[in-house]
């Protein structure tokens, strides 16, 4: 049989929707079967928006991919700024341990049908494409060479640390690649009403095809009254200004109709007016305001201080990710736009040591507290959740998730169960102190605690013990 790599016998041609290649079928024992192209791009366009392309960019000096071997990028000479980007170097195994390396192994061979798509874990409508010029595969990496598709880039800056996704996307001509438009309410604060007006509170914030709008201020909308008799109905929309915008009905007689929202408009509520004024205002539908995925990606805090007095927030991530030499954290640093009543933050320890949280103490804006009002000791690779309490927004504070038991490391004692032999052979059913262990733990949980003395006979695999009391020795 003819090698595949006889280019004579077999002509390299760019692949089209139709198109079929050979494959394995790990369902079917292996068997040699015929995948359809397009099927193909399809499982590989499931993927995006998901965990299992997402990477950590780095640009330290002194990284290395053969020991680091998961989950990080990097590009040539550390370049963060995306137009000069030109090779970067992709571990095989993601963030979440999942080794990549047959999907980035068929995006390279059928590279010219595939764009690269980076996108920002915090901001999901900032991203920009690449087209991969070649590709090269080591043991546990690949280096890719890029060209940046800077026609569709919203994404002009790579941060050390950061989450990013990537994707792939067919590049056939038929297919014009443009960035998905969004077009949704961020946040709402809320707002207040009297028969006269309605005062949207300041910082909602609200995407339009990608682009993002904040009000600054306080707005305030003045609604007229209708003509004795009459009722309308008055519409309220966010627009690309900026800014409230209030879209008035027509006044009439019997049912009032609603008008339609303008284009390029955010539809937010309505009221109902009649000659007295405003008779009522719909509650605001939140329906459409989604708890953010971004929220569960982790923020990898590496601090060099060993006392971190505030951990910096700045998007809607809340996994903090603690995963240098840190022995303390006391508070975080949080902007309002990203906090939400009940939104839930993990801690996990990933140092190689116990970290102090401590309560109600540090430099942030959002104090962190514990029921007993004392300091708690994470151990390595636990994790904590705290509910952020935003109903006074001049006190945001994270408050912690469940029940504390004794976790205070200023008292050291040894809290140990004295057991004594039930017999010998669990024949003897009678109590007699014929051999004590005493067995426990340090309050701190680091230092274990065992002893064993006998006053007569031996012990055998068969014995029996029973807990007697809590002693301290």
């Amino acid at each position: 049989m003819t090698k595949i790599s006889k280019k004579a016998a077999y002509p390299v041609k760019i692949p089209v929707r139709k198109d079929y290649f050979v494959g394995t079928d790990s369902e079917n024992n292996g068997k040699t079967v015929n995948f359809e192209f397009e099927s193909t791009a399809k499982l590989i366009n499931e993927l995006n928006g998901t965990p299992i392309l997402n990477y950590i960019f780095r640009t330290d000096s002194n990284i290395d991919l053969t020991v680091l071997t998961e989950g990080v990028f990097l590009s040539a000479e550390n370049e963060t700024t995306i137009a000069n980007i030109s090779k970067l170097y992709i571990n095989k195994n993601n963030f979440h341990e999942t080794n990549m390396s047959d999907l980035f192994r068929f995006v390279s061979v059928n590279r010219e049908s595939f764009l690269m798509k980076l996108r920002n874990s915090s901001n999901l409508s900032n991203a920009v494409y690449f087209r991969i010029t070649d590709a090269t595969e080591f043991e546990s990496y690949f280096i890719l060479d890029v060209a940046v598709e800077m026609n569709n880039a919203s994404l002009p800056e790579l941060t050390n640390f950061n989450v990013y996704f990537f994707d792939f996307e067919l590049s056939s001509s038929d297919l014009a690649i443009t960035l998905p438009e969004f077009n949704k309410i961020v946040t709402q604060t809320g707002y207040t009403s009297t028969e006269t007006t309605i005062t949207f509170n300041p910082s909602w914030t609200w995407l339009i095809k990608n682009v993002s709008y904040e009000n600054s201020a306080s707005v305030v909308k003045t609604i007229a009254p209708t003509s004795v008799g009459k009722k309308r109905i008055d519409s309220f929309v966010l627009n690309t200004s900026g800014t409230f915008q209030v879209v008035t009905g027509t006044e009439t007689i019997g049912s009032p109709i609603q008008e339609l929202t303008p284009i390029d408009t955010l539809y937010v509520t309505f009221c109902i007016v009649g000659d007295a004024g405003i008779e009522s205002v719909e509650p605001i539908d939140i329906s459409e305001l989604f708890v953010l995925k971004q929220e569960s990606y982790d923020f990898l805090v590496s601090y060099y201080d060993a006392v971190i007095e505030q951990v910096d927030l700045n998007d809607h991530r809340a996994s903090l990710n603690f995963m240098g030499t840190n022995t303390d954290v006391k508070s975080i640093a949080l902007s309002g736009e990203f906090m939400r009543n009940g939104k839930i933050f993990t801690f996990k320890n990933h140092n190689a040591t116990p970290l102090t949280i401590w309560h109600n103490s540090g430099t942030g804006n959002v104090k962190l507290l514990f029921p007993n009002e004392e300091n708690f000791v994470l151990q390595p690779k636990e994790v904590i959740q705290f509910s952020l309490n935003y109903y006074d927004t001049s006190i945001p504070r994270l408050e912690y998730i469940g029940v504390i038991s004794n976790n205070n490391t200023s008292n050291y004692s040894y809290n140990v169960f004295k057991f004594i032999q039930k017999g010998f052979g669990n024949t003897n059913q009678t109590i007699a102190e014929s051999g004590d262990i005493y067995c426990g733990w340090r309050n701190d949980g680091l230092v274990r605690y065992t002893e064993a003395s006998y006053i007569s006979g031996a012990l055998n695999n068969s014995d029996n013990f029973i807990p007697l009391v809590q002693t301290e020795i």
